[in-house]
């Protein structure tokens, strides 16, 4: 079976979120690393870099196993983006008890987008059939 054009679309945002987490994680590294030397704090930034190293390349993994058609991609990607959905919930209220109405617009976007990517790997049966 073809690859359905919304699996290709969520396969691109997926290698689109690695790179911005290869390329973040490699400036906060470097800059974990030159911070070390002069003050001493630079693994408040090391570590935090590493990590979205890391992630980053387990979105590699998973943008070439969604291309696949691999059901445990498709997995993976719904429970990631639901836990990315509350997270963000958490946020929005952070946002609203704080009375910063400003930082309420970023977390109700990633809601919605999450939710379409969430919804589509749930429900759509061509997409079900593609990872079948």
């Amino acid at each position: 079976m073809a690859r359905p054009l919304g699996v290709t679309i969520i396969s691109i945002l997926v290698l689109i979120s690695a790179i911005l987490l290869i390329i973040g994680g490699t400036l906060l590294s470097i800059s974990g690393i030159g911070l070390g030397f002069i003050s001493g704090v630079g693994f408040l930034f090391l570590i935090p870099g590493i990590i979205m190293l890391v992630v980053g390349i387990i979105y590699i993994i998973i943008f070439k196993a969604l291309r696949k058609g691999k059901n445990w991609a498709r997995i993976v990607l719904i429970i990631l983006g639901s836990i990315a959905i509350i997270l963000n919930i958490i946020n929005g209220i952070q946002a609203l008890i704080v009375g910063d109405f400003l930082s309420l617009i970023y977390p109700i976007i990633l809601i919605i987008l999450q939710g379409i990517i969430v919804g589509y790997l749930l429900f759509s049966k061509t997409a079900r059939r593609f990872f079948s």
